[in-house]
């Protein structure tokens, strides 16, 4: 058996962590929810209760579009519409999809639903100098 080194360990644990989350993501994605919906009919998802009013201070806050997990999924990322962290907006994220045809409200790659440029996340990544 040949013997890894330094470099081939750190990225075998690299793609094995990568891996274990892929799987865990997954599998809660997929629900654990038995035969409940078995007997149920299949029902549209309504929004959260926090999602259907919108706040008037926020432009991007309409999230009536969303399910209650896309929803939660903000909060899991701690999405604010205002960030308070220096220098770090959606605007600058490497993430952040430009709003389209005079939009005040763009896109994330990972969060579903309206982005307010000046926001924030903990996903958050600095763009790359273009």
């Amino acid at each position: 058996m040949d013997k890894l080194t330094r470099k081939e360990f750190l990225q075998r644990l690299g793609l094995f962590g990568i891996g274990v989350l892929g799987a865990g993501s997954l599998l809660n994605s997929c629900g654990g929810g038995g035969n409940e919906t078995a007997s149920k009919p299949a029902a549209k998802p309504e929004p959260a209760p926090a999602a259907q009013a919108a706040p008037a201070e926020d432009p991007c806050g309409d999230l009536s579009g969303l399910t209650e997990a896309e929803v939660n999924m903000r909060g899991t990322f701690q999405y604010t519409s205002q960030s308070k962290e220096a220098e770090k907006w959606c605007h600058n994220c490497a993430l952040y999809v430009e709003p389209k045809d005079g939009a005040t409200c763009g896109g994330c790659q990972i969060i579903k639903g309206p982005i307010n440029p000046d926001g924030w996340c903990m996903q958050w990544v600095a763009k790359q100098p273009s």
